[in-house]
């Protein structure tokens, strides 16, 4: 934490509190700026409230401290002027002295014609509200699913200052979404506006307490593959990389002068392969056989039509067109992150055989996962004994 530095008198605006990198995010925003506005989407501040603490809390994130400094205020981001009147949009443009626009709809099912008002709209909204009244700086929380992740997608190493001129070869609505919302952004900042972006990629749980979001395509895809006791064999490499260090890394950059105008991935320095973490999660005691992707694939959909499988059944028709086995060994550079974090205590944990039993103790703790079943039968075994 950030508990030494000095905080900021300004006032911050946050979109995407509730969500898993909102709730570090609200804290570590709350910890360096005098003043936190928060939107919510619900039916009374009190409700946006309580949503934001209990979204806190269930992260373990410190919440009577973050709340003293964070003012909800209800809104949409799939509405126009954010869900607010104009008279509201105006004072809040008066109020905000720096954007931190990381709110979106994660999914990579549903088209992109059902994610556009919240991920593009909700993005011009945020871009009105930084050019409304005096220009205010804007920090844009994108993704690497805008170099896309099967056919035609983009190989080798990515650099930060790389963009896509084009969005083909992007088969999912969300990674169509984003592509389109950073397009905006970085339109906006050719027009002036000071604009930093973070592209985000494997967002895992935080390095302390295991905490992960279950719901996410990394945490689906461990839990698939124990279900089913079959794991695919890839040659690609993972950029699992903490939550609590993206979050701290990213208004590190925030705050430094520098940074605008800068891109940033927001990843691991040390990324680790698919069948290495597939090692891993043998070694802690999880039968698995490795095959094939196309092999994997006919055993998973084979285990849907059974019933099973329930961790990655809704996400079969994105691993029939979103092709792992196709990704190769590409990297993400990171120099200008690790340029900006220099001389800071800030640094990314590795993903390695520790930090992997921490998530997997969360999962069990939560039922997500069972035990595994060396790990099971050494419990049974000292129970009779």
């Amino acid at each position: 934490m950030n508990t030494g530095a000095k905080k900021s008198k300004k006032t911050a605006f946050l979109t995407g509190g509730t969500g898993f990198l909102g709730a570090f995010l609200l804290q570590d925003l709350a910890e360096r700026y005098e003043r936190v506005l928060c939107l919510v989407r619900s039916s009374t501040v009190r409700e946006a409230e309580s949503r934001l603490e209990a979204n806190l809390k269930y992260y373990q994130r410190e919440s009577a401290k973050t709340m003293a400094a964070v003012q909800p205020l209800v809104g949409d981001l799939a509405k126009p002027l954010l869900g607010l009147t104009e008279g509201d949009f105006a004072r809040l443009a008066d109020d905000v002295d720096v954007i931190y626009h990381n709110g979106a709809w994660v999914n990579f099912v549903f088209p992109y014609s059902k994610l556009k008002n919240a991920n593009v709209g909700g993005t011009q909204e945020a871009l009105r509200l930084a050019f409304t009244g005096r220009v205010k700086p804007f920090h844009y929380t994108s993704s690497l699913r805008i170099f896309g992740s099967s056919k035609g997608a983009r190989q080798g190493l990515i650099l930060e200052d790389e963009v896509l001129d084009t969005s083909d070869g992007l088969h999912t609505g969300y990674s169509q979404s984003k592509w389109v919302a950073e397009k905006l952004v970085r339109t906006a900042a050719e027009r002036g506006l000071p604009a930093a972006i973070y592209r985000g990629g494997m967002v895992t749980g935080d390095s302390v307490h295991g905490i992960s979001n279950t719901t996410d395509i990394v945490c689906r895809m461990l839990k698939g593959c124990i279900e089913i006791g079959i794991a695919p064999r890839l040659e690609m490499l993972c950029d699992m990389t903490p939550v609590d260090y993206v979050s701290r890394a990213m208004v590190e950059l925030s705050l430094a002068s520098d940074s605008l105008g800068k891109i940033f991935h927001m990843v691991t320095p040390e990324p680790v392969h698919w069948n290495r973490l597939v090692q891993m999660v043998q070694d802690h005691g999880y039968r698995l056989q490795v095959m094939d992707y196309d092999d994997w694939l006919g055993k998973l959909r084979d285990a849907v039509r059974e019933g099973g499988a329930a961790a990655l059944a809704p996400l079969l028709s994105f691993f029939a067109h979103e092709l792992p086995a196709e990704i190769g060994l590409r990297r993400f550079d990171c120099r200008h992150v690790l340029a900006g974090l220099a001389g800071s205590d800030i640094s990314c944990p590795p993903l390695d055989h520790e930090l992997l039993g921490r998530y997997l103790e969360f999962f069990v703790r939560i039922g997500f996962l069972e035990p595994a079943p060396e790990e099971a039968e050494l419990a049974l075994a000292g129970e009779v004994s």
